[in-house]
């Protein structure tokens, strides 16, 4: 192989790679990932909101302790799971310790939607109704944007 034709080769594989970064940013701007919570919408939100500067910190300490919360909550939720594929696996879906486990998943969730809501009484109180009409209908939109039927 000659030095033009390895030079061409070498020119050709730079503009493929260079191709497939750009198309990777480019789906990723046009198609973020469609949990919202997990994103957290409302932190970015009330960092757009033009807020006092401590009631701004107090609802930024409230996501923290609320986000350290859902994830031990998260972890919780994959460890019973995990029992679950492995009772499915060893096809014992019939006994009570399997009955356990979805109260367990039944019960995991209750608790996560209920420390989804006292977040959001929190942050409510934070800002007061003014302020968190506005941050409630921010997030509607959101909720809204992200539903796949529309």
């Amino acid at each position: 192989m000659t030095f033009s034709s390895k030079r061409i080769l070498i020119i050709f594989s730079v503009c493929l790679n260079i191709g497939f970064i750009l198309v990777a940013v480019t789906l990723f701007v046009k198609h973020p990932p469609r949990d919202f919570l997990r994103h957290a919408p409302d932190r970015q939100i009330l960092s757009e909101m033009n807020l006092p500067e401590d009631v701004r910190q107090a609802a930024r300490n409230d996501w923290e302790m609320f986000e350290k919360e859902r994830h031990s909550m998260r972890e919780e939720r994959r460890a019973a799971w995990r029992r679950v594929f492995r009772l499915y696996a060893a096809e014992k879906t019939d006994g009570p310790e399997f009955r356990e486990l979805e109260d367990e998943l039944i019960d995991l969730a209750r608790k996560r939607n209920d420390a989804l809501f006292l977040h959001f009484d929190r942050i409510q109180d934070i800002l007061g109704p003014e302020q968190s009409a506005v941050l409630f209908k921010r997030l509607e939109s959101r909720v809204r944007h992200h539903r796949r039927d529309k």
